[in-house]
């Protein structure tokens, strides 16, 4: 609903189920959209909410033209640096009033909610990818709809874990799933990079800002499971730091398993 301001700005309300619970100022004056206004309610924090509001507004602010916006504040120690980072909003060595200004452009990672419309995207090519090679075939719709129901990933969200994804100036490109173990770890999953992106680094990204985020989570290591015939899957982990370590699941399709120890910062 926009509520009004002033020309040149977009006030949005930020509602669950009908309730106000937040609210979003964006001034329009600029050559790049400012975010200067941006809350929600403590109790719906750490639930999703402000990240699902962040992606209804960049859709919005995409569809009036622009592919960045940018936003500014003091990154304090305990605050909500975390946040902006995970949502792909970086420092560009930029000062506005005082404060550092942080700018998301077109190619992110950020989280979303596993069931909202570009995650599902990247997820049915994943499942079409990963089952056709399974298989020795192109993998049918019937397959796809099949690994949905059999593997939900609704774990990957609010408190259970969460779920990353990447999208260029073209859409949705790959997504990262984590999920908090009872011993401590994070467990990686959902893994994805859609043909058009690969060899383009976004899977180095990916893993990198799931690290980040399973650091500020307090995990000590990340761990994942992968198909013995997903090579190049085994490669990237290797490459980046993971350690072949031995089976700590007894999953059906997983043949090979990796955990890599998380320095902190």
């Amino acid at each position: 609903m926009n509520l009004g301001y002033e020309p040149g700005s977009l006030l949005r309300a930020i509602c669950v189920e009908g309730e106000p619970v937040g609210v979003l100022l964006v001034e329009l004056e600029g050559v790049v959209p400012n975010l200067v206004r941006f809350m929600v309610d403590r109790e719906r924090q750490r639930r999703g909410v402000g990240a699902r509001a962040l992606g209804l507004l960049v859709d919005e602010l995409a569809a009036l033209g622009h592919d960045t916006v940018e936003t500014s504040f003091v990154p304090l120690a305990g605050g909500a640096g975390g946040f902006w980072r995970a949502q792909g909003f970086r420092d560009p060595g930029r000062v506005r009033h005082g404060e550092p200004v942080h700018v998301r452009g077109p190619r992110v990672v950020r989280l979303a909610d596993p069931g909202e419309p570009e995650a599902v995207a990247v997820l049915a090519g994943y499942w079409r990818d990963i089952v056709g090679r399974y298989f020795g075939r192109e993998a049918t719709d019937a397959d796809v709809a099949d690994a949905f129901r059999d593997y939900p990933s609704d774990h990957l969200a609010a408190l259970g874990g969460l779920f990353l994804l990447a999208r260029d100036e073209h859409g949705p490109v790959g997504s990262a799933g984590l999920r908090w173990r009872d011993d401590g770890d994070a467990e990686l999953a959902r893994m994805a990079v859609l043909p058009r992106g690969r060899h383009r680094g976004w899977g180095r990204r990916l893993l990198a800002v799931a690290e980040e985020q399973a650091r500020e989570h307090g995990s000590p290591a990340i761990r994942l499971e992968v198909r013995g015939d997903l090579v190049e899957a085994q490669a990237l982990y290797a490459e980046c730091g993971y350690v072949e370590v031995p089976a700590f699941s007894d999953a059906k399709h997983a043949d090979v398993w990796f955990r890599k120890a998380l320095s902190s910062r």
